[in-house]
């Protein structure tokens, strides 16, 4: 095999090692690098933070997530150290009430979390938000993601038949990390959801991945064109079947690639537009009244006009036009689109944290 290294008995202890990770069930089912001290050490200089200081415990087995022991999971999960202060705001972000990491761990819904990492540590860093930026073959992506799966894992206990519940599960369990595209012709998604430009952001959403032809983009066709794409989105969000998202829960991610973004934003579609277009166009019907979710809500509380609906009106996919999420990366003239389907109206919401290096 071209590039193989066949290695000397010297490394028979690492390796020995490896093992005993397996053995020990503090491995996702793929090798971990050994967390010896120094690496380790190397990790925590990365942050200007205490070894000993919490971030919050992880459910559903409320491990204490300590900047040491996340720095650990790095490790495991082949981080470089100026890789760590992503790691630590996805951690961070995935512990926000909002997001219901209990739930997520515990879900029969093959959801995972997928960090999207926006702003100049995507160049910076390394991280991949061009070709097959979902995919293999990317440290920065692979690792971050790996990491919080990792803690989600090892703090957590969330292995599967246990903490994970998932009924099928997905491959993005392994590792979901992707970069937002620095050629994106709208704001980044952090500075979006309120940090200023000059940072790097977090953003952790829990999802499922559906990719799809998302309608021609010939630039010379203009507004014909743009809309041809917004109706490709449209048609794709309303093909979510289940009732998760439906009845005012949940988020839909969108995912723009560079040219459909800046074939869009030429002809004036800003993402406030473009959200407000699909809060409008795509309609599920009215489910039956016991089966209405109000996410805990008393049936006084629900507002009129949801109390005198009937079965032939139509609802909203999502509770508010803010409750899609738009992204931008992928290869900068594909036509390809993509959804992150949200866990649903239970948690799973996305949570934005900025990066802090030393």
């Amino acid at each position: 095999m071209a590039g193989q290294i066949v290695l000397d008995d010297s490394t028979e202890g690492a390796l020995d090692a490896i093992e005993a990770y397996f053995e020990r069930g503090w491995t996702d089912g793929l090798p971990v690098v050994p967390p010896v001290r120094s690496r380790v050490d190397r990790m925590l200089e990365a942050v200007d933070r205490p070894p000993s200081d919490e971030l919050g415990e992880v459910p559903p087995r409320m491990g204490l997530a300590t900047v040491e022991a996340v720095a650990i999971n790095a490790v495991m999960a082949g981080c470089r150290p100026d890789y760590f202060p992503v790691v630590l705001a996805a951690v961070e972000a995935a512990l926000e009430p909002a997001f219901n990491l209990n739930g997520v761990q515990a879900t029969t819904n093959p959801c995972a979390p997928l960090v999207i990492v926006s702003g100049p540590a995507v160049t910076d860093l390394g991280f991949n938000s061009g070709f097959n930026c979902f995919g293999q073959g990317n440290r920065a992506n692979a690792t971050v993601g790996r990491a919080l799966r990792l803690v989600m894992m090892n703090l957590g206990g969330g292995h599967p038949g246990t903490g994970d519940k998932s009924t099928l599960g997905q491959p993005a369990k392994y590792t979901f990390c992707v970069g937002e595209s620095p050629d994106s012709p709208w704001e980044p998604l952090h500075v979006e959801r309120g940090l200023s430009p000059a940072e790097s952001g977090v953003t952790v959403m829990a999802c499922t991945y559906h990719s799809f032809l998302g309608g021609w983009t010939r630039e010379r066709d203009g507004d014909r064109a743009a809309l041809d794409v917004l109706r490709a989105y449209a048609g794709a969000v309303g093909g979510i079947e289940g009732d998760f998202l439906q009845n005012f829960g949940g988020q839909v991610g969108l995912v723009f690639t560079p040219l459909k973004a800046r074939l869009l934003a030429e002809q004036g579609w800003t993402k406030p537009a473009i959200k407000q277009y699909l809060y409008e166009k795509v309609r599920v019907p009215m489910p039956p009244r016991g089966e209405l979710h109000t996410r805990g809500e008393d049936e006084e509380l629900m507002p009129q006009w949801l109390k005198a609906a009937d079965e032939t009106m139509t609802l909203p996919l999502v509770r508010s036009p803010e409750n899609y999420q738009i992204v931008c990366c992928g290869d900068a003239y594909s036509t390809w689109g993509a959804l992150l389907i949200g866990w649903g109206y239970m948690g799973g919401y996305a949570q934005t944290k900025p990066i802090r290096s030393r």
